[in-house]
């Protein structure tokens, strides 16, 4: 009975010694996410502006006066040397409070924030007036709006019509910045594409030509005095007789003109093998030369919308009285601080979640939203998931179902297991040299040959949706696997022999009884994976994610989804905040909340597929997950 005591309370222990070290990982993991969440929302509140008046000149700027939010508050440790009366210096330590605020104004200052000590700072004050602005161009500023001029009219602040009207010429301006939006995302994106196919249609057409050498002197004569004749009559080719005619054409022109109609009549006299190609590459020219004025004529709207964006200016100081113009084509938004209630302070809080969700980056991403990444991420991951499962079921149901457990099945498990251990950036070399390189490469040499030779650019040879997918599936393919076939496994031997009972073949029971009955533990597999795979950043790097992506890889253009296209993701959204930022401190508050969008992105898709799990472990509840 002694010994089963003795032998109870060492066991006792070890169970005390498993509980502690679990209790530690749940604070520490606590602790993180506290501190993430704090941190992240916090990005969003509005904070009071204070006025700060110096006891002496700092040694930065040189001004008494500088009004910021206070963003930290801390003790410094200060060690000096001090003489006794026997003249023997002594060693001591002074603790000094500290407070740093964000000053903004970093085209004026250069910094954004700055450590000041609390012992030099004679006055706090709250100016109601202080206007915080948001630029599209810049950083933040913190000024004192003077006046407002708009229409040939100057308007005072004092003024009480000053805040109507500010917010009535914004609205147009936001109107107008919508406008060159939609234009160069919209319209002109699509020309340049479709002038992008023709001009790699035309490549082998000019290439068939050119081969020709009866016809190259007179090609290359046809080429000079196209190019020439375009340089003075932009578009030519596209206009009509009559048109012509209408631009009352100088004396040059017109040689021009006849002489390239004798040239092309040579061509085609002269090779009558190549009248059709020839035909064919002025039809898709003449294609070109339209598209050509389409995009320029939309351009020339933009530089018309670009003048009227510019044409309200809002005049400011700062808090030494230094003066700054802005142009409401500049300003995304402002609000007085100072001036916010409790109920100001909230709809301003929520707006600014709103706008960073849905906005795109700005001011080297430390500033605006996250939206590309977003939509980056999430396709990314889904894409992943797509790729990963379904080979990880299909390699665990071989491994279980068929495969004799001899030496070379021991290794290949042995070797899943070890292929989840080895480090990620190694899957990005693999993918950079495997799928980017070499299939990449095989598939343009293949179908997209024209593109690389026409100089174009690569399509497949290079950094992508669809390559970044597969690494990341390859990456979290050990995880799918062995999950798999640990939910293959816990179905009950009695389900199997009852569907051979029923006549049943092998593949049939599979199908209609394991794999429902494993579905529970398969999707365990898959969010392991998603979670691994959706926060992973050294791969990317090397397969595709950049810093800033002018385009979504889904839109509206065809083909709709842009597997080719490089892309931006949340994690090395934030890798580039924290390393690459040109202001540390000032991107240091969207790390947090990139930090915690991501973790609530990832944490929904597995609460998503934790919940369809459940269903199925309700409806098939015969497996162990």
């Amino acid at each position: 009975m002694s010994k089963i005591n003795k032998n109870s309370t060492k066991g006792e222990s070890l169970v005390w010694f498993s509980s502690l070290g679990l209790s530690t990982g749940l604070i520490m993991t606590t602790g993180i996410l506290f501190l993430i969440v704090l941190e992240g929302v916090m990005v969003f509140w509005p904070k009071d502006v204070v006025k700060v008046t110096m006891k002496t000149e700092s040694q930065n700027n040189n001004k008494i006066f500088f009004a910021g939010e206070v963003t930290l508050e801390r003790q410094r440790r200060y060690d000096y040397l001090e003489s006794n009366e026997q003249g023997k210096k002594i060693s001591k330590t002074e603790y000094i409070n500290e407070t740093q605020f964000y000053v903004a104004n970093r085209d004026l200052y250069e910094d954004s924030f700055k450590f000041v000590d609390d012992r030099n700072i004679a006055k706090r004050e709250f100016p109601k007036e202080i206007m915080m602005i948001e630029r599209a161009q810049n950083s933040r500023s913190l000024l004192f709006p003077k006046q407002l001029q708009y229409e040939g009219k100057s308007l005072s602040a004092d003024d009480k019509d000053f805040i109507s009207i500010l917010d009535q010429r914004l609205e147009r301006a936001q109107s107008v910045r919508k406008k060159i939006q939609t234009l160069s995302s919209g319209s002109i994106a699509q020309l340049s594409i479709e002038i992008k196919r023709l001009t790699v249609k035309c490549y082998p057409l000019r290439q068939k030509i050119i081969l020709n050498k009866k016809t190259n002197r007179l090609i290359d004569q046809y080429s000079d005095v196209r190019e020439e004749l375009e340089q003075s009559l932009p578009g030519y080719s596209s206009l009509s007789q009559q048109e012509l005619e209408l631009k009352n054409l100088e004396k040059f022109q017109v040689e021009q003109i006849l002489l390239l109609k004798k040239l092309r009549a040579k061509i085609i006299n002269m090779a009558p093998e190549l009248t059709e190609t020839v035909k064919l590459l002025v039809e898709k020219e003449q294609e070109i030369d339209s598209l050509t004025i389409m995009a320029q004529e939309k351009l020339d709207q933009i530089e018309i919308l670009k003048t009227q964006l510019n044409i309200d200016n809002l005049q400011c100081e700062d808090i030494n009285g230094l003066k700054q113009n802005i142009t409401l084509g500049n300003l995304v938004h402002y609000y007085f601080p100072n001036k916010l209630g409790i109920t100001g302070k909230v709809a301003l809080f929520f707006k600014n979640i709103a706008s960073f969700f849905w906005e795109d980056p700005r001011e080297a991403n430390t500033e605006g939203g996250v939206f590309p990444a977003i939509v980056g991420t999430v396709i990314m991951t889904l894409l992943m998931c797509i790729l990963v499962t379904p080979l990880g079921v299909i390699a665990a149901i071989y491994l279980h179902e068929y495969a004799h457990n001899g030496p070379i099945v021991k290794m290949v498990r042995v070797a899943i297991n070890n292929l989840a251990g080895v480090p990620s950036i190694v899957f990005g070399a693999f993918g950079l040299g495997f799928f980017i390189y070499l299939a990449g490469g095989s598939i343009d040499k293949l179908f997209f040959s024209d593109w690389v030779e026409s100089g174009e650019g690569a399509v497949f040879g290079t950094g992508g949706m669809l390559w970044a997918s597969l690494t990341l599936a390859l990456m979290t393919l050990p995880v799918v696997i062995v999950a798999a076939e640990e939910a293959l496994a816990s179905v009950p031997r009695g389900m199997r022999e009852g569907a051979y009972g029923c006549g049943a073949s092998k593949w049939q029971m599979i199908k209609s009884v394991v794999l429902p009955a494993s579905a529970p533990g398969i999707l365990t597999g898959m969010i392991l994976a998603m979670a691994r795979g959706a926060g992973e950043v050294a791969p990317l790097m090397l397969v595709g994610v950049i810093k800033v992506a002018s385009s979504l890889p889904i839109d509206n253009l065809y083909p709709y989804i842009h597997l080719d296209q490089k892309f931006m993701h949340l994690g090395f959204h934030i890798y580039d905040l924290g390393f690459q930022s040109p202001d540390s401190e000032a991107a240091k508050p969207m790390v947090f909340a990139t930090t915690l969008l991501l973790i609530g992105i990832v944490g929904s898709m597995n609460l998503i597929c934790v919940f369809i799990r459940q269903k199925l472990k309700k409806k098939y509840a015969t497996g162990a997950f």
